[in-house]
């Protein structure tokens, strides 16, 4: 129960009357009280204050007109419910930011906020003059902030709840048995990311790190441009609209897309697997729409466009996304068979992790142990093949590509094994008269030329020299000083610039 307690004296007491009506939709009691004493509580009010917890046990009593220190002068437990407000209607600004932080503020006051209940509140904002304004503020609001802001479906009226983010942070750790099981999950982590965490968990994953070493991250290292993708392409896939994408590095020439560029494509989702960050997009193949996953790091450029029309087979392609295996796993391809013999020294390997798509073993004996995979084109099983050979032998496939590939690239790879006592690779020697793009700077010099310059006879004399007739470079001194002459007896002196200076005298 929200009780508003209104003091007021009788220069306010109109202002009183005439607020009375916009406060009611916001509490669920106004009760007035005309004071005397400004805005400092005297001992009746204090016991009136009392006798109203006693009676209705409000949850939250709001004081209006009231300096906030003179609430020490209650109870404490009293105190812990009572909130000082100072009516004064703050204009909103009209910077978009701040509208937002004006909003978070109000709803990390009230706990929710109700789009047809709340709006008066915010009437008066330069940006939400309209009901179809603050519903777009509070749709990006929830869009930013998720899953923190959610939408509360049970109650009428668009309402908004703030989730508090230290309960958020309780329901990942309750999953967690203890402490240090939860920091062994997050040794992973880079120092950035553990920086906000409390000292004693800084402090159990600081220990499991003396004895964890990991070598291959978890994450993809992100290039500051690929985290500015990150975030461009979510708020695409938040806002459903077309994505431009050209430079891809991996060319399709027999779906259409040689040049690497793919116009319109709808972004469904951002996927994190084999250690790398996918986008999974629909794009037009042969004319027929099909989910396609873009590698980021392997986006040369691209291009946020406008919104697109509501997708058709949207249910059908995110269905998609939660059944599919790896990247490379076909849309709209039904799943072939395939049976694979595995090694005896290697069926533990198999026994404790799926390592094929789809895996399920047919003959669980160790001296015949069969395994049935599942693929919709031979690339998605063929890489893993090629890793465990010889240990994995291919018994049937249901097309028959499998066999048929295998064999192809493997009798192509054996071609190229040289004999035995062959010579090392040895990179090409540099063309003569060219610096290695490596090497920086001047050239050398060529001390051989400047030595046949050194000890060649000079025509000049070294008499001339020491006369002046020429100077140090081999120049005629003479003609040059009599040059010099000409020009003084010619020209007039150069005017100094500046004020003449008086005469002292």
């Amino acid at each position: 129960m929200r009780i508003l307690y209104y003091r007021y004296n009788k220069q306010s007491r109109n202002k009183y009357l005439r607020e009375k009506e916009k406060y009611e939709s916001e509490y669920d009691e106004i009760i007035g009280v005309p004071v005397t004493s400004g805005r400092k509580l005297l001992k009746k009010e204090i016991r009136a204050i009392e006798e109203l917890f006693e009676t209705k046990k409000p949850s939250q009593l709001d004081i209006f007109y009231l300096n906030p220190q003179e609430i020490e002068k209650l109870p404490p437990k009293i105190a812990k419910k009572v909130n000082v407000i100072s009516g004064k209607r703050e204009k909103a600004p009209a910077h978009k930011l701040k509208v937002f932080l004006h909003i978070l503020k109000e709803m990390k006051k009230r706990g929710e906020i109700c789009l047809e209940r709340d709006f008066p509140l915010f009437a008066g904002y330069s940006n939400l003059q309209t009901k179809q304004s603050f519903f777009n503020y509070m749709e990006q609001l929830k869009n930013l902030f998720d899953p923190l802001i959610v939408k509360n479906r049970e109650k009428e009226g668009n309402c908004y709840k703030l989730q508090d983010m230290e309960n958020v942070i309780t329901e990942v750790i309750e999953k967690v048995e203890d402490m240090e099981e939860l920091a062994l999950l997050l040794t992973v982590l880079p120092e950035s990311g553990i920086k906000n965490f409390s000292d004693s968990l800084k402090g159990e994953i600081y220990k499991n790190r003396e004895v964890i070493t990991i070598k291959n991250r978890p994450v993809e290292k992100l290039t500051p441009y690929t985290q500015q993708m990150l975030k461009d392409f979510k708020r695409a896939i938040l806002e459903r609209r077309y994505i431009d994408i050209w430079d891809y590095k991996i060319r399709a020439p027999e779906a259409g897309y040689d040049a690497g560029k793919y116009l319109n494509v709808i972004p469904l989702q951002l996927i994190f697997m084999n250690n790398n960050w996918y986008l999974a997009g629909v794009v037009k193949v042969w004319g027929e729409d099909v989910v396609k996953f873009f590698r980021l790091s392997f986006i040369g450029g691209y291009k946020i466009k406008e919104p697109y029309p509501p997708l058709e087979n949207r249910e059908k392609f995110l269905k998609f996304l939660k059944k599919f295996e790896t990247p490379f796993t076909l849309y709209g391809e039904k799943w072939k068979k395939a049976h694979l013999r595995v090694h005896p020294s290697k069926v533990p390997y198999f026994l404790h992790k799926e390592i094929f798509p789809k895996q399920k073993i047919l003959d669980n004996r160790e001296e015949n142990f069969v395994i049935e995979v599942g693929y919709t084109q031979p690339l998605e099983i063929l890489p893993t093949i090629r890793q465990w050979i010889p240990f994995v032998e291919v018994i049937w496939s249901e097309d028959g590509t499998i066999e048929q590939q295998l064999k192809r690239e493997l009798g192509q790879y054996l071609l190229t094994i040289p004999q035995p006592g062959g010579e090392p690779y040895t990179p090409p020697a540099q063309p003569e008269g060219r610096v290695s793009p490596r090497k920086r700077g001047r050239p050398k010099k060529n001390r051989e030329a400047e030595k046949v310059k050194e000890n060649t006879p000079s025509s000049i004399g070294e008499d001339e020299k020491k006369e002046g007739k020429v100077d140090k470079n081999g120049k005629n001194g003479e003609k040059r000083g009599e040059e010099k002459d000409k020009k003084s007896d010619s020209t007039p002196p150069k005017r100094k610039r500046g004020r003449p200076r008086k005469d002292k005298k």
